[in-house]
This record gives C-alpha cells, sequence and structure tokens, in this order.
C-alpha cells in the first residue's frame, strides 16, 4: 500500500502530531509526514477570524511552494487565533486549511472556540503570544505531581 504524503506548514510538533492524528483517523494506509518552515504573513498572534484565516491560508500556500509541498499529497496549515466573545473576553480557536495536491479546492475548517483563564488573558494583553502565554500561565502552576 502506497504511502501518503503530508507536508504541514509547520516544524512544530503539536502541529505535526495533530496532522499525523488527523489523517490516523481517516486511513490506515501508511503516512510520510514532514514540516516545513511557512511564514503566515500575519501579526505573531492573530486577532479574529479574517487575519486568522488569512494566516492559515499564507501558511499553506508558502508549504506548497517548497520542493516537498509540491510533491505532497496533501498540505496543510494551523493557524491559530483569540478574538474578543461578547462578554469581552479572551477566547481562542484555530483555522485549519487542507488542500489535495494542486487542487484548487482547499478545505477550511475552524475549531471549537473556548474561552481563556484571565492569568493567559493577562499575558495575551501584555502582548505575549498565545501559545508562550499559555506555557508561561501553566509553568507557574506546575506541581512535582504533573
Amino acid at each position: 500500500m502506497a504511502a501518503i504524503s503530508v507536508v504541514v506548514a509547520s516544524r512544530s510538533a503539536p502541529k505535526l502530531e495533530a496532522a499525523r492524528q488527523g489523517f490516523q483517523q481517516v486511513t490506515n494506509r501508511p503516512l510520510e509526514l514532514s514540516g516545513v518552515d511557512a511564514d503566515s504573513g500575519v501579526s505573531a498572534q492573530p486577532r479574529g477570524h479574517e487575519e486568522t484565516r488569512r494566516g492559515a491560508l499564507q501558511r499553506l500556500r508558502a508549504a506548497r511552494e517548497t520542493a516537498d509541498g509540491a510533491r505532497a499529497d496533501f498540505c496543510i496549515a494551523f493557524e491559530g487565533g483569540i478574538e474578543e466573545d461578547a462578554h469581552g473576553r479572551q477566547v481562542c480557536f484555530a483555522i485549519v486549511c487542507a488542500q489535495f495536491r494542486d487542487d484548487d479546492f482547499i478545505s477550511e475548517v475552524r475549531s471549537a472556540t473556548h474561552s481563556l483563564p484571565p492569568g493567559i488573558e493577562k499575558l495575551l494583553n501584555e502582548g505575549i503570544e498565545l501559545g508562550l502565554a499559555t506555557d508561561q500561565f501553566y509553568a507557574s502552576r506546575a506541581t512535582q505531581q504533573l
């Protein structure tokens, strides 16, 4: 059985693992999965649906333009964003874009939106990216039992 080649528009271990798990849920074919550096063209921490979507689409295009991406069966990009909810609280979500070979169709998905602890909101308001803010917030609460 031929392997499915997948190029992720990132070298981030969590994004590579998310792509791996996603494909493993829909196929039992072997995967050749790799990541490439792909600039989003948006701010380091996108705010709002449209900026986050633009970032995911740009990462997808950048991945497809690499030698590995041009040969891949699928390219996939993840972009995390934040926005205010109806109550003025910061919430986070992700946009995922995937493309089969050089097909014009790009599948776009928005994840569920979830609220953030006030401590992470505070760090975001200080200009820290969500991933770093999350790491910093939870690291400060780590215990020997974790």
